[in-house]
């Protein structure tokens, strides 16, 4: 928690610093779990830089993560579309997919995962699954 102290004191003296709100949200997402103060952290940095592709794929993780795959859906594809060769992104995408029941389309996310990069063990891994 002392991490997340020092992202509350950062964001109080530069409210407007949407890479901080990211960074905060990222340790609320990652390492403590608190999935819905981690979605309202991208929120945060979305309202300052709505093009900023990471933000909207860790809220997509967040959303995933609580179970809200339409919505995780859309936000990777609003990443992906800012960025499309974030690979963190396609897995995330083919994983939510897979949930849906939409398994050609996982299977199309981790081939472009895969495209980009090649030997990543991840991609290689759940598209071994899905064949």
């Amino acid at each position: 928690l002392a991490g997340l102290g020092s992202f509350d004191k950062a964001t109080e003296l530069k409210p407007d610093d949407y890479v901080m709100w990211y960074m905060r949200g990222n340790l609320l997402n990652k390492d403590l779990r608190d999935y819905r103060q981690a979605i309202a952290s991208y929120d945060r940095a979305l309202a300052i830089n709505p093009s900023f592709a990471d933000a909207w794929m860790g809220k997509g993780r967040a959303l995933h993560e609580l179970g809200q795959y339409t919505d995780a859906l859309a936000a990777f594809g609003r990443s992906l579309q800012l960025s499309p060769n974030l690979t963190v992104a396609l897995i995330l995408q083919s994983k939510t997919l897979n949930i849906l029941g939409r398994r050609p389309e996982a299977i199309a996310s981790l081939q472009r995962a895969l495209q980009l990069q090649p030997t990543n063990p991840e991609a290689q891994r759940l598209l071994a699954g899905l064949r």
